[in-house]
């Protein structure tokens, strides 16, 4: 699972602004999918939205492996989302690191 930093500046007294990087406040998954068009990219979205309201969800459906990516900052629930998608006819597979 790829993290993503959280960046935030932190200012303290005089000194300039300072740069903190959290590594564990996000968390992202980058899927395969097997999505034809916005439409169905729209409806996964929705359904996966409804289930797990705080995830960041995109898509590149101009890559050829129609990418999906989702960012959350709970642990992400690997089976349950590949479960969500096969019941509306899409695969996802998760791309290896």
């Amino acid at each position: 699972m790829l993290q993503l930093p959280d960046i935030r500046l932190e200012i303290t007294g005089k000194k300039k602004p300072k740069q903190v990087m959290s590594y564990n406040s996000r968390k992202a998954e980058i899927y395969r999918t097997n999505i034809a068009d916005e439409n169905q990219a729209r409806q996964l979205k929705e359904r996966l939205l409804s289930f797990f309201p705080t995830m960041r969800i995109c898509f590149d459906l101009e890559d050829c492996d129609n990418i999906l990516k989702i960012e959350s900052t709970n642990d992400l629930e690997k089976v349950q989302i590949e479960a969500h998608a096969k019941t509306i006819g899409i695969h996802i597979q998760p791309l290896e690191d």
